[in-house]
Parts: C-alpha cells; structure tokens; sequence
C-alpha cells in the first residue's frame, strides 16, 4: 500500500472524511465518492487507513500513573442500551 501523507490528498477528500465523521453520509457513499481521489497510485484501502484514527497510539497518559486517581463505574445508557462500564479519571490533587 502506497504511503500516504497531507499533501498527496486533495481538500476535497478531507472535506468528505468531515461529511462522514459527523453522519452526514453513510460509509458506503463515503468510500464510493473517495474512489474518484484514489489516483496515481493512492488506493481507497490507503486513503481510509490514513484517515482513520489510531487510537492504541493516542495514549497520553499511562494507566496507573501516579498523578491520577481512576475507578471504574457503571451507568445505565441513556438511550436503552443496557449497563455501561467506564474508567473515570481525575487528577489525584482534586476531589470529585
């Protein structure tokens, strides 16, 4: 798969990826309208894995680092969806 970076990448396509992010189209009208950027040897396949959000990367701070407090808690889900579970985190200089 071809590399990909900033400026191989017409405005367009991020103005698209902004459409698809906040739910203004479908995946599907997404990657058939990327299609018409995937030139000079830039696939759909790379254009979307560069576009998608590397979250495992992302990480900013260590879990357990000494300077937060963090317990898991459960909540009901808004909308129905059953039981949720999340890692609340604070700094451990605070109370909440």
């Amino acid at each position: 798969m071809a590399d990909v970076n900033n400026e191989d990448l017409h405005p367009a396509v991020y103005r698209l990826f902004d459409r698809y992010v906040h739910s203004q189209i479908s995946r599907r009208e997404f990657v058939s309208q990327l299609g018409a950027y995937a030139v000079g040897g830039l696939t759909v396949a790379a254009i979307l894995e560069y576009l998608s959000p590397r979250y495992a990367t992302a990480q900013q701070v260590a879990a357990g680092d000494p300077r937060l407090d963090e317990e898991f808690i459960e909540y009901a889900s808004p909308k129905g969806g059953g039981t949720r579970r999340a890692l609340l985190a604070w700094p451990s200089d605070t109370t909440i």
